[in-house]
């Protein structure tokens, strides 16, 4: 088939397997057309059969219930007859005459008796009794009767009433038969009293054939009396048991004394169901009171066999009438959907095998003649639009296919690398440029999982991205090689599809190779570093020689003018302002280099943080302190609004009050009028710090780059700068170092408001107090200072200092410096030459660079220190190289920065002179190995030499012997072993500097043991 016929075929539909499972229109039709004619013959037949079964259920009970009844009154009838027959014997005059009974013997009224009993064929025994119970004479069939009868109920109610009783109808105590007795006295003509009873007796036998009529149809009958007993049964099994034994609840029948009909199931007989006919038995004679219930009883099977049969002649009746409506309702349908059938037969020809020259036949010009002629029409059309679709097709075919390629080669050829990765992790896509950045091969990168071929920072990202596609990430990533990779991860969504996060979206990763990049970056960051170090050698001339002549004029040259006319003092005034004017601008060009320098480190990585816990509301109270001064010459008010309780971060203290400082700062410098409000709020796991002003507010295009490195917002032509511009960059690295967010809110004219946020330290509470060991070197400082000002002042030949820097400027000023206070300066350009200087005549104290030639200042320190001769010469660095830390290490007593802080540096050089020798020795004690670690490593790092001891008794001995400049001891230990009292009293530690360390905390020396 060629590809106009498939095209067609794929817009018409193929065959599926369950369009053949269809039921076709023709069943449809057949089977709803005999559901709709059976359904009335079904529903009259139930009705006239519920209807019928009722009413034979009906008539059924009642001819139980008549049965029951007839059964009842033929006992009665059965009952009084006898009895009337023995009452007829009592009156005969051989019995109630005198004379006759007089001359009548024993004999002849056993002749009597006889007769009677033949004549009746009822009685098999009948007996006359005196009055006391003696028989007389007796016809019986059986064994003569022998004893006395006296006692018993029946005769005895006949005797006092002189009427007539009967006993039963039941079962005999002695023989277990059926029998109903009858006792019936004789009157004595003459007077009327009883002379005689006559006892007469019925077997039960007799009564059985009465019932013999009801036994028909395997119907049972049944006699019980008002205990429930059967004493008359069609079933002798039945005798002498209860009616509860085969029909539970029966006898709550018996006693309403009304005729009903029920079904039970005979529990003696397999549960059998079986309908119970009863009625009670009224006696019309008076003679015994006893409640008598009769039964008749048949399985349920018999008993409705009429209503089975019913049903059965209904079924067959709805049956037959069922398909005759069915077969005449198929026919007429049949009839009917021929044409229709025609017509689906030409729509599947149609739609299948795609031949649109097929018609359909039109008959009439009924409905159906009108559906053939519109599905003809409807035929020629889709023919038309078919071929004009297959036409289309093709084109669409074939400008998909280019497209296609031209996408395939965009993406071959694009300068990134693309990696596709579906919603379970697998990577379904990548081009070349990919498989060559990673090194990879395409054949077995497609179809892995993304975390098993790249490395897991971009599996997590990817993940990331996945779990929120809402979210643009961007990343760096290790390349082979050493390169270093900016991967950009977004979701492969629709513009019209709704983003919701963790739904199943693919990812789409472009990964560019920004080695060189990073490189001209890191060429850029190393060359602000150098130039901004090299800058430091020429200001430090600068201000340093600048300081020395304001000095110079304000103590020497313009105390000696003479002002005299205005132009002298204006002069004088203009040279006083200009040099001020000079050591400002030096000053603010040393603030825009540290900052320069700062942010380059913390790009580097080479910052040191010092990470502690902390409570915010302590740093926020030190940066207003330290800005107060600024607001109150703007007359503004700096408001606190911090909430309760808040939980302590771990931070930088330094870098983040630093932070708060420059963004209050800036508030204030922004800020014509106003407050500037302080806000800090606990959000869920961070803390979040607003910085709120009045001032002029940020346009929308600042807010974008307000956190750029050297960038002034505003109109730079016509504001004045008021800031170096590293400021607020500086601050976003510290912030995003310590995992937390810094953006600004603001609007011309309505103020700003700059927010951080710094994560909370979920582990805080479990860590124990750190002590704060910047205090407690700084203490020691302290200490030796004191120290050094309580010495006795004594006449001491000029101290001789070594300057050793490669710089001949700087050199000169410090020589000019040193000497304008009494100091005997020696030079030397280098390392070697320091050496030599020293080996030949070791000076008191040396100040030296650290970046110098031939030997620099680390090693020229190592050597010193390593030499017994020279070990304690106090050495102070002075350099534009910030490694405080490897200095201190190597023994170096204080570091300084340049540009060079006078005074600082002449304080520093007293007190190590006045101290006299370098070797700062330290003694710890402490129990606690980890604090004594602690306190040594911090020390070590400032230049001290430290010795440990974790007892009282190791640490006295180990003083005595040491004698070291200073003990650091734990408190507990002091207590016990006393050891503030066992060293005042040494001879050579009486002056010892003694620091108490107290649940991790510096406490203030006792004054016994620091008496100098």
């Amino acid at each position: 088939m060629d590809n106009g016929s498939q095209s067609s075929q794929l817009w018409l539909g193929q065959p599926t397997a369950a369009s053949g499972k269809r039921h076709k229109l023709q069943h449809k039709v057949t089977v709803f057309a005999i559901a709709l004619s059976t359904l009335p013959v079904v529903l009259i037949g139930s009705a006239a059969y519920l209807f019928a079964s009722r009413s034979i259920t009906q008539q059924v009970i009642q001819e139980k219930h008549q049965r029951t009844e007839v059964m009842g009154d033929k006992l009665d009838q059965f009952l009084v007859s006898r009895l009337r027959e023995v009452e007829s014997l009592a009156v005969n005059p051989v019995l109630t005459q005198a004379t006759l009974r007089n001359d009548s013997s024993p004999n002849q009224q056993q002749l009597l008796l006889t007769e009677f009993a033949n004549s009746l064929d009822y009685f098999d025994s009948i007996i006359l009794f005196d009055l006391d119970g003696n028989p007389v004479a007796q016809a019986t069939t059986g064994k003569p009767f022998v004893g006395n009868y006296g006692d018993r109920e029946y005769f005895q109610a006949a005797v006092k009433t002189g009427q007539s009783t009967m006993n039963g109808p039941g079962l005999s105590s002695s023989s277990g038969l059926l029998r109903v007795e009858y006792a019936v006295p004789v009157n004595d003509l003459e007077t009327g009293n009883s002379i005689y009873i006559i006892r007469a007796r019925v077997p039960g036998h007799y009564m059985s054939e009465l019932f013999e009529i009801f036994e028909e149809h395997k119907r049972v009958w049944h006699l019980f009396n008002s205990d429930g007993m059967i004493f008359a049964s069609a079933r002798q099994n039945y005798l002498a048991q209860t009616v509860e034994s085969y029909y539970p609840s029966l006898m709550e029948i018996f006693e309403s004394r009304r005729s009903q009909a029920k079904v039970f199931a005979n529990s003696q007989e397999d549960n059998r169901k079986q309908l119970v006919a009863y009625a009670p038995v009224n006696l019309s004679n008076s003679v015994n009171s006893e409640s008598i219930g009769a039964l008749i009883t048949a399985d349920t099977a018999i008993a409705f066999a009429p209503q089975y049969q019913l049903l059965r002649i209904f079924a067959l009746g709805t049956g037959l009438t069922a398909v005759l409506v069915g077969a005449i309702t198929t026919y007429v349908a049949n009839r009917v959907i021929r044409p229709i059938q025609h017509l689906t037969q030409v729509a599947q020809q149609v739609t299948h095998g795609g031949n649109f020259a097929l018609r359909a036949k039109v008959n009439n010009q009924d409905e159906i003649g009108l559906l053939a002629n519109s599905l003809n029409q409807l035929i020629t059309w889709i023919g038309q639009y078919t071929e004009e679709l297959e036409r289309s097709q093709e084109g669409l075919e074939q400008r998909v296919k280019e497209r296609t390629e031209q996408l395939d080669a965009i993406i071959d050829n694009l300068g990134d690398g693309l990696l596709v990765i579906d919603s379970t992790g697998t990577i379904i896509r990548c081009n070349p440029v990919l498989v060559h950045m990673f090194n990879l091969y395409a054949k077995t990168v497609t179809g892995s999982p993304c975390h098993e071929v790249f490395q897991t920072d971009l599996s997590q990202l990817i993940a990331k991205n996945q779990a929120d596609p809402t979210q643009l990430l961007i990343t760096d990533v290790e390349l082979p090689n050493n390169g270093i990779g900016q991967a950009l991860v977004t979701a492969v969504v629709s513009n019209n599809s709704n983003v919701v996060p963790g739904g199943d979206f693919d990812s789409i990763v472009l990964i560019r190779d920004i080695t060189a990049e990073k490189e001209v970056d890191q060429m850029k960051t190393d060359f602000i570093s150098t130039v901004s170090h090299e800058l430091r050698t020429p200001l430090t001339s600068i201000l340093g020689f600048a300081k020395l002549i304001q000095k110079k004029l304000e103590d020497t040259v313009l105390p000696a003018v003479k002002i005299e006319t205005k132009k002298t003092d204006r002069a004088v005034r203009q040279v006083r302002d200009n040099l001020g004017i000079i050591i400002s601008e030096g000053e603010r060009l040393t603030s825009l280099i540290n900052d320069v320098l700062d942010i380059s480190k913390i790009e580097a990585g080479k910052i040191e943080w010092n990470m502690q816990p902390s409570s915010i509301s302590d740093l926020i109270e030190r940066a207003i302190s330290a800005t107060s001064v600024l607001a109150q010459n703007n007359g503004l008010e700096i408001v606190l609004d911090v909430e309760p309780e808040l939980p302590k971060v771990v931070c930088d203290r330094n870098r983040i009050i630093q932070v708060l400082i420059n963004l209050i700062s800036n508030a204030i410098k922004f800020s014509n009028e106003g407050v500037v409000t302080c806000f800090v709020r606990h959000q869920d796991i961070e803390l979040s710090i607003s910085i709120i002003d009045t001032g002029i507010g940020l346009s929308t295009d600042d807010l974008e780059k307000v956190f750029e490195k050297f960038t002034q917002v505003g109109k730079v032509m016509t504001d004045k700068p008021k800031g170096t511009g590293l400021g607020l960059p500086i601050c976003r690295q510290i912030i995003e170092y310590h995992g937390g967010r810094i953006w600004a809110e603001s609007a011309l004219g309505q103020g700003s408001t700059f927010t951080f946020t710094l994560p909370l330290a979920a582990d805080l509470e479990a860590k124990p107090t750190n002590m704060n060991l910047e205090t407690l070197v700084q203490q020691l400082k302290e200490n030796v200072r004191q120290t050094v000002a309580a010495a006795p002042v004594t006449d001491t030949p000029q101290k001789t200092i070594l300057v050793v820097d490669d710089e001949p400027h700087i050199r000169q000023l410090l020589r000019q410096e040193l000497e304008a206070v009494g100091y005997k300066v020696q030079m030397a350009k280098d390392g070697m030459d320091a050496l030599n200087q020293v080996k030949a005549s070791p000076p008191d104290l040396m100040v030296l660079d650290m970046m110098m030639p031939n030997i620099n200042g680390f090693d020229l320190v190592a050597i010193l220190k390593h030499n017994p001769a020279t070990m304690g010469i106090p050495i102070i660095v002075v350099s534009i190289v910030q490694d405080q830390e490897r200095g201190y290490r190597l023994g170096v007593d204080r570091y300084l920065s340049k540009p060079i802080d006078t005074e600082v540096l002449l304080k520093d050089i007293k007190t190590l002179l006045d101290q006299g020798t370098s070797n700062r020795q330290v003694l710890v004690v402490d129990i606690d190995t980890s604090m004594a670690k602690t306190l040594t490593d911090v020390l070590l790092s400032k230049g001290y030499t430290v010795t440990e001891s974790t007892t009282g008794k190791d640490g006295i001995e180990k003083a005595l012997s040491l004698k070291p400049e200073m003990i650091i001891v734990d408190s507990a230990i002091s207590m016990e072993h006393e050891v503030v009292n066992t060293l005042q009293f040494d001879n050579g530690l009486e002056n010892i500097f003694l620091i108490m360390v107290e649940n991790s905390q510096v406490i203030s020396p006792p004054d016994s043991a620091n008496s100098a």
